[in-house]
């Protein structure tokens, strides 16, 4: 009878245990898709910057402008015929449309301070001698962005944002952009 008794007691802990691992699991999967939804509200903040300020001629953008007496000269519209549609950039799931682009160049720019892979992969190799991961291990997460580590509920380059403290922007013509977060 004690052994029947704490039997029970046993299949009573195993159900609670799976309980609470279902509910982390739910937990971390609203995580995920949290992330995702202030990724993709970053990027599409940074396209916004980028095209406000090409909108600016160049000029950094600043919230505050200094209060002048005279009205700002209005800078002089392009003219439609001078402007082509531009690249599309693959984000989460969507294809975003970047503001259109000059002729004379061939790609959209891509966010000010934006890294490519490449130049991500040397800053990581700068910062850590022995990442433990090779300029292909962030190009194939990249490429597998959208689907699930085996075993994990996060992507591959999920992970690695997380370690190495960047985050994947987005895709301009055919280079991939990241950005380093602030350490701390």
């Amino acid at each position: 009878m004690a052994i029947a008794t704490f039997q029970t007691k046993l299949d009573k802990a195993k159900a609670e245990i799976e309980g609470k691992d279902n509910a982390i699991a739910n937990l971390q999967n609203q995580l995920s898709g949290v992330v995702s939804e202030l990724l993709e509200r970053d990027v599409a903040i940074a396209n916004l910057r980028t095209e406000l300020e090409r909108a600016a001629g160049g000029k950094q953008l600043n919230l505050f402008p200094p209060e002048t007496t005279q009205p700002p000269t209005p800078e002089p519209e392009p003219e439609p015929e001078q402007l082509q549609p531009a690249p599309k950039v693959r984000g989460k799931g969507k294809t975003q449309k970047l503001p259109a682009v000059d002729k004379g160049k061939t790609e959209a720019e891509p966010p000010v301070g934006a890294l490519t892979r490449g130049e991500l992969f040397k800053h990581i190799v700068g910062k850590i001698p022995n990442p433990g991961i090779t300029d292909q291990d962030l190009t194939d997460a990249v490429r597998d962005k959208d689907k699930k580590a085996k075993g994990s509920e996060f992507s591959r380059l999920h992970e690695l944002e997380r370690k190495f403290g960047f985050r994947y922007l987005g895709k301009i013509g055919s280079k991939h952009y990241f950005e380093l977060l602030p350490e701390g």
